[in-house]
């Protein structure tokens, strides 16, 4: 073999090791990059469980409302009602003091729109949950004939993120967990 040959041989065996040690580099960087971006998406994931439960609290304190000494509960007593309250006792308030329908409008609205908030992963389940959870059921179960008359009269899909939050969270109240099975 001549000089040249042997030196061609060394050019290309240090261009080998060079590339595969910059591959192995590389190869090290990438699998950083990737814990980095795991870590990242992450921190992101909590960062938006946070602000859902910010959001839902904002939402929460947004609405001006006393339940208990509003013209809805001094009327009607919804929060401690056994059964919903018929509707004709709903229209016959209605007409003896008219301000009483958009009270109640506001209420189940305000209601609504928490439901369409956890239903759309707007607002955290559990902080809506936790703070109006009792209202929110009591509500929807004492003005039931109401909300049913309009979805009749007027809008089939009046309130019904309303019902169905309500109907979740009382088919969750009575589940009851299977037992864990033995030896298998």
């Amino acid at each position: 073999m001549t000089e040249y040959e042997i030196a061609s041989l060394v050019v290309s065996l240090l261009t080998f090791i060079t590339v595969m040690i910059g591959l192995i580099y590389g190869g090290l960087q990438l699998k950083q990059a990737a814990s980095q971006i795991a870590e990242t998406r992450k921190i992101h994931q909590e960062n938006h469980e946070w602000n859902r439960r910010l959001a839902a609290q904002e939402a929460l304190r947004d609405y001006n409302y006393s339940l208990l000494s509003s013209p809805l509960q001094d009327v009607f007593n919804y929060l401690n009602v056994s059964e919903p309250i018929p509707l004709a006792k709903i229209t016959s308030e209605f007409s003896i003091n008219p301000k009483l329908q958009p009270h109640l409008h506001q209420l189940l609205n305000f209601y609504e729109g928490l439901a369409r908030g956890i239903h759309q992963s707007l607002f955290d389940e559990e902080v809506i949950k936790a703070a109006r959870k009792n209202a929110m059921v009591m509500a929807e179960k004492g003005f039931t004939n109401y909300i049913e008359n309009r979805r009749a009269e007027v809008n089939p899909h009046a309130w019904k993120e309303l019902s169905s939050v309500v109907s979740r969270w009382r088919s969750q109240d009575n589940h009851i967990p299977t037992r864990a099975q033995t030896g298998g």
